[in-house]
């Protein structure tokens, strides 16, 4: 997905603009933090293996959810997609459908239940990192080498969806792009 988004997201200093929009970030991390204390994980009777983001933008995770994919085939699993439905998104959508069955859906436990009903025994969802409604079997949070963090703030002050600590979340993390020691280390710190 291609998405404009404003210079000063990926700058290496914190500009005027991001400190204005600040404190709206910090009103939509209260926000994000209440509704994930009230919410309850649904378990699913299969394996759903997560691979999501907090950096927002391309990061790398379809082609990641497509090698997945072709593993667990290899492997003579019977895996399939899962991803939210947004009409922006089509080219995801398609690349994933040539690949193997995907499930979409405004709702990803629905998506999730048509899956189990359909036999399916491995759950691939693709961009569900933030989805606290589900218990995951496995997540793996991408960044890209090239912008990272970028301003290291959240939205709309910066380009993440959550801050760092969120690596806590996951099991595994991948960094598309070239060895970069100063980002290894600062994921090691979290």
């Amino acid at each position: 997905m291609k998405l404009l988004k404003p210079k000063f997201w990926d700058e290496d200093k914190i500009s005027i603009i991001a400190i204005i929009l600040f404190p709206i970030s910090l009103c939509i991390k209260s926000l994000i933090f209440l509704r994930n204390i009230f919410r309850s994980q649904k378990k699913f009777s299969i394996p759903i293996l997560c691979v999501g983001n907090i950096y927002l933008g391309g990061t790398g995770k379809t082609p990641i959810c497509i090698e997945l994919f072709n593993i667990l085939k290899d492997l003579n699993k019977n895996p399939c997609f899962v991803r939210k439905n947004y009409d922006s998104q089509l080219d995801e959508v398609n690349l994933l459908q040539s690949k193997g069955d995907i499930y979409l859906g405004k709702n990803r436990i629905i998506a999730l239940n048509k899956v189990i009903e359909k036999k399916f025994d491995i759950a691939i969802l693709d961009d569900g990192f933030q989805d606290r409604s589900i218990e995951t079997s496995l997540s793996i949070l991408c960044f890209n080498e090239k912008q990272w963090v970028g301003n290291g703030l959240t939205i709309p002050a910066g380009p993440l969806r959550e801050d760092l600590s969120a690596l806590k979340r996951a099991n595994i993390v991948i960094i598309n792009g070239e060895k970069n020691i100063k980002i290894e280390e600062k994921i090691l710190k979290n």
